[in-house]
């Protein structure tokens, strides 16, 4: 299946000009159309509803959603109601340069990494709600940006990217504290980390008890709570998440690419893919108009 591709070309936004993201702000009165696209996207519902369509997968969002789309994934809004958002499209590496600091925080990688899977999105605790304040908030971040973006003057790229900033800060924080926090949250922090760090490596349940210092059972509870999975199925999303990248921007062939991302048979890869992503790797490939 071929899906619409949207570029940054295609966005000849002034934003693209002087800092590596754009903002739109839109009221849909009609269905979306599925498309994908080359960044990703960070969207906050500002006003009413609709059902959001992500490779698939469904979710109703309504006013102080706050989602993130990753690059390439299919998606598109249907049933609107009198629905407003604000889009940010930017680039996940090019944030990731910008948020060191930042990365230490489980509501970035929650919301900006995980929280991007499109397996995920039907499962309301992976959504973040903001309450009428927080929406004011947003509001008042990307009205700035935009006044700021209107009335050029020196400094003006610092200005924005310093607004940006804050307001992923914010939406960070604001995740994490719509969590409850657990007694084993600082083993379970280092295990992810490392995980984080060295996913294609061949992780068994004992691996993992051993290197969190948590048993199984506990470990397993762990997961659930914050990710909704297993951790052999976390740990497969950030294969999978790795391959799409892979093939997206390198010239390596579908087998290559198991490989390289810890899959040891490429008939399993493929099929752990399309259960991803609804997809095989060489339709997804295809679809971004690469050749196999």
């Amino acid at each position: 299946m071929s899906y619409e591709e949207i570029t940054k070309n295609d966005k000849q936004n002034i934003f693209f000009q002087c800092v590596p993201f754009c903002i739109e702000r839109s009221t849909l009165t009609s269905p979306d159309f599925v498309h994908i696209h080359n960044y990703h996207q960070l969207t906050v519902v500002t006003q009413g509803s609709a059902t959001l369509v992500v490779n698939n997968t469904s979710c109703k969002v309504s006013a102080g959603s706050v989602y993130v789309i990753s690059s390439y994934a299919p998606h598109f809004l249907e049933h609107t109601d009198n629905i407003e958002v604000i889009n940010i499209l930017f680039s996940l590496d090019d944030l990731m340069k910008y948020s060191l600091s930042l990365q230490q925080s489980e509501g970035f990688r929650s919301l900006f990494i995980f929280q991007a899977s499109t397996s995920f999105y039907d499962r309301p605790n992976n959504v973040l709600m903001l309450d009428y304040e927080g929406i004011q908030k947003v509001l008042h971040l990307t009205d700035s940006m935009l006044k700021e973006i209107n009335n050029p003057e020196p400094g003006q790229d610092i200005i924005i990217q310093s607004y940006f900033m804050i307001l992923i800060t914010y939406l960070s924080r604001t995740f994490d504290l719509s969590k409850e926090p657990d007694q084993s949250s600082y083993s379970f922090y280092r295990l992810t980390e490392y995980i984080n760090h060295n996913f294609s490596e061949r992780f068994s349940m004992e691996d993992l008890t051993r290197l969190s210092l948590l048993n199984e059972k506990n470990l397993r509870r762990l997961f659930m709570k914050k990710y909704h999975c297993s951790p052999m199925q976390y740990i497969n999303h950030l294969k999978l998440e790795k391959a799409k990248y892979y093939l997206i921007s390198s010239e390596m062939n579908i087998s290559e690419i198991a490989s390289t991302c810890g899959f040891d048979d490429s008939n399993y890869f493929s099929r752990k893919f399309k259960q991803e992503f609804g997809v095989s790797p060489r339709e997804f490939k295809q679809s971004i108009g690469g050749k196999q």
